[in-house]
């Protein structure tokens, strides 16, 4: 099953890396966010939580969108 959590810690140890600029950990970001609308595309019919490493879907899906990734 697909938690995210990989993706999660290398968006984590770029950012540390990175003295907690995001700003240059944006692939890691997208990553992160591209991981978790794989795991709801699988899993928003099973009543299943969303991993603790993904925002919820709306949110999920408005970042995408706004980094062009949908």
């Amino acid at each position: 099953m697909v938690d995210c959590q990989k993706e999660a810690c290398n968006l984590q140890s770029c950012i540390q890396r990175n003295q907690y600029n995001q700003g240059n950990c944006e692939k890691f970001v997208n990553d992160l966010l591209l991981c978790c609308k794989r795991w709801y595309d699988k899993n928003s019919l099973t009543g299943n939580e969303a991993p603790h490493t993904c925002p919820e879907l709306k949110p999920l899906l408005r970042q995408l969108s706004s980094r062009n990734l949908t």
